[in-house]
């Protein structure tokens, strides 16, 4: 398979296929930002070659991310976004 699935989770009828960014600062950019046109195009290629190879049958699936800002000395900041593309 090319690329690669961080989460592959069922919920309900639904197959999601997560992405999880972290990062320790968001000067440059908030976790979810690291996830462009190149890295959604290799997430659906590996979901629809996941989707093919295995016996389960998806109803409906979706691609979501995890952002995570991990900030020293506090708690971490997890946004999950969701149909995020």
């Amino acid at each position: 398979m090319r690329g690669e699935i961080d989460i592959i989770a069922r919920l309900g009828k639904i197959v999601l296929f997560v992405e999880v960014k972290t990062r320790t600062s968001s000067s440059f950019a908030e976790p979810w930002e690291a996830v462009g046109f190149r890295k959604r195009k290799n997430l659906k290629l590996a979901a629809k070659t996941y989707l093919h190879q295995e016996t389960l049958r998806a109803e409906e699936y979706r691609f979501d991310v995890l952002s995570i800002l991990l900030k020293e000395g506090s708690a971490p900041e997890i946004e999950w976004i969701q149909n995020a593309f």
